[in-house]
């Protein structure tokens, strides 16, 4: 098995651009993209319990929502291979991204041999591989893109949006005002950093000093901020030492009884998505023993929030 990576300290500025800048290159040169075409069925598949299920969903969000004519899932790595692999025929323009986490690297290989045998583009994404997995790759098939740094989570992150911008920039979706913004947004990621930290300094400081005091903190999320979520847990778990778990922010109300199990709850979400965070501070209040959540909201496009929402989760330590 690979070494985890270690993200304890929150990444500069410089740093950042530096991700950016390689994550651009190797998109660059990703030469499957450029079949895709608007009937392509696009799979998107994670292994692993933070970072690669947060890159799926900043990936998933976006196209899901601008190109329309996409036919777009997005699951496990395992649901496809026992599942919803059976139901598709080779024949189809079918493109399935995976982005795999240290530790499933076996993973890897029943994903080339699966693919292969089914005939299905695959676009892998991972840290370095032994050398015996790659045995499985059909070059007509499979690219493997190896993705590798001290920074590891965040690459895979700033990687799944650029990753993105290269997708939307082969399509004419018909929402050509907002796929331009999303496009935008996804491209200045570095540039974009000190600014964003300043404009959310309050709700970061208070989130930081609640943090050193917490041993056990629950992450709520509002529909596509789940992203965050798991990046911010992966985060509090690796620089504070504690235990962080994530949950769709509609649980908060049916948990109410056991939310108080926490010594803190954050609730990440955005402008589009406040009436239920309403819903869930309201609640609180007359919740016995439970604290009052902390609310980070990301005042953007939802489908750039969660970005945003894992640059914020950088800076804290």
């Amino acid at each position: 098995m690979l070494p985890l990576p270690r993200n304890s300290t929150p990444i500069t500025n410089k740093e950042l651009r530096e991700l950016e800048e390689k994550a651009e290159r190797t998109i660059e040169k990703i030469e499957l993209l450029n079949s895709m075409n608007p009937q392509t069925r696009i799979y998107i598949a994670y292994s692993g319990s933070w970072y690669a299920p947060a890159s799926s969903y900043i990936t998933y969000w976006p196209i899901k929502q601008l190109i329309q004519t996409a036919h777009i899932e997005v699951a496990p790595i395992e649901s496809f291979l026992y599942q919803l692999f059976a139901y598709t025929r080779g024949e189809e323009d079918t493109l399935l991204v995976y982005y795999s986490e240290p530790g499933t690297e076996n993973f890897i290989g029943r994903t080339l041999a699966t693919t292969r045998a089914l005939n299905i583009k695959s676009l892998i994404v991972s840290p370095p591989v032994p050398e015996p997995i790659t045995l499985y790759r059909d070059e007509r098939l499979h690219e493997l893109i190896t993705l590798t740094s001290e920074k590891l989570p965040l690459l895979f992150i700033v990687f799944s949006a650029k990753l993105v911008t290269r997708i939307l920039d082969g399509f004419n979706t018909g929402i050509k005002l907002r796929q331009d913004r999303v496009k935008e947004e996804f491209s200045k990621v570095s540039t974009i950093y000190e600014s964003l930290l300043e404009r959310y300094d309050n709700e970061i400081s208070l989130i930081k000093d609640s943090l050193k005091r917490a041993s056990n903190v629950g992450v709520y999320y509002s529909a596509t901020m789940q992203s965050a979520a798991l990046y911010w847990s992966y985060i509090i778990e690796q620089r504070y030492k504690t235990y962080a778990y994530t949950y769709p922010v509609s649980t908060f109300m049916s948990r109410l009884g056991r939310v108080k199990q926490h010594d803190l709850s954050i609730v990440l979400t955005t402008d589009a998505e406040q009436d239920i965070v309403k819903e869930v501070m309201f609640k609180s209040k007359f919740a016995v023993g439970t604290n009052e959540p902390l609310i980070l909201t990301i005042h953007t496009d939802p489908l750039t929030a969660s970005l945003y929402g894992c640059l914020i989760a950088e800076s804290l330590q």
